[in-house]
């Protein structure tokens, strides 16, 4: 059976308008970049060694050009192979889920530098980042591209990819995911945050953020 007209241009309207988003995240991707990129060169380029904070740096800084691109190339393309279609919507996510989890690593080694490197805090962050890490990444992976007869709709119709993740809860179980991992992350910080601000002649906790947690 057909699928509804209706139902087909209501996903263009809503397709149109999230390419609109992306390209405004584009620009203000290159706008932050702009404004931060000669104190990159100045502090990181020009004085830093290279070590696992650089790399990380690094990657999380430039990693989301790429996956910007690639989103934006699957919801742009018109009429390509389906085998095309479904290989830049899957490169899209993925390399989108890596960025976050290199943003995340970021985040947890702060935190257990604000801990003073404990062993406890340090295990179980591991323990909890792994976990959700690789729940998330097997809920994405487990994603299967079937028929639909929607995304073949819209695909004999307007030449646009079906949408591979749309009939799957993958992505929220991955956003999920990562909002209880931060929310750990933002009660350890409070934790220390609190217990710092009540010891007596102590340096601010925004130095020790920054500083000893580098």
């Amino acid at each position: 059976m057909a699928e509804d007209p209706w139902a087909l241009r209501y996903y263009m309207e809503a397709l149109h308008f999230v390419v609109h988003v992306e390209y405004a995240t584009v620009a203000i991707l290159f706008y932050d970049y702009f404004l931060t990129v000669g104190r990159e060169i100045q502090f990181l380029w020009d004085r830093t060694p290279w070590n696992l904070g650089r790399t990380l740096f690094i990657i999380t800084r430039y990693m989301p050009f790429v996956g910007t691109f690639l989103t934006l190339q699957a919801d742009l393309l018109r009429f390509a192979s389906l085998t095309s279609c479904t290989r830049w919507t899957q490169a899209a996510v993925y390399l989108n889920v890596a960025d976050i989890v290199v943003a995340e690593i970021i985040l947890t080694l702060r935190v257990i530098a604000i801990w003073a490197r404990d062993r406890k805090v340090a295990t179980s962050l591991a323990v909890i980042f792994t976990g959700l890490v690789l729940g998330a990444v097997v809920a994405v992976a487990r994603v299967r591209v079937e028929k639909n007869p929607f995304g073949e709709a819209l695909y004999a119709t307007y030449g646009v990819c079906p949408p591979v993740f749309a009939s799957s809860h993958a992505l929220s179980v991955a956003h999920i995911a990562l909002v209880a991992y931060e929310i750990v992350l933002l009660v350890l910080t409070l934790i220390k945050a609190i217990g710092h601000w009540r010891e007596p002649g102590s340096s601010s906790f925004i130095n020790v953020f920054f500083a000893d947690g580098e």
